[in-house]
C-alpha cells in the first residue's frame, strides 16, 4: 500500500525526506518511488489544510507534478 498519509510531514523536512513517497510491494519486495517535479515547497508540498482541521496534506499546485510509476 502506498502511504499517502501526510500526518507528521512538513516542508521543513530535509530536501531528501520531504521528497520521499515510497511503496514497497509486500509480496515481491519491489520498491516504487514517487517523483516530485517542480515543487517550490512554499505554497505547495506538505501543507496544513485549514479546511480539514489543520491536517497535513500533499498540495500539488502552480505547475508542480507528482508521478507515481505504477501499472
Amino acid at each position: 500500500m502506498l502511504n499517502t498519509i501526510g500526518s507528521g510531514r512538513s516542508n521543513n523536512e530535509s530536501d531528501v525526506k520531504r521528497q520521499t513517497l515510497i511503496y514497497t510491494n509486500p509480496q515481491t519486495g519491489e520498491v516504487i518511488k514517487a517523483k516530485f517535479d517542480n515543487f517550490n515547497w512554499f505554497n505547495n508540498g506538505w501543507i496544513r489544510d485549514k479546511t480539514t482541521d489543520n491536517k497535513t496534506c500533499l498540495r500539488i499546485s502552480n505547475g508542480a507534478k507528482l508521478e507515481i510509476p505504477i501499472g
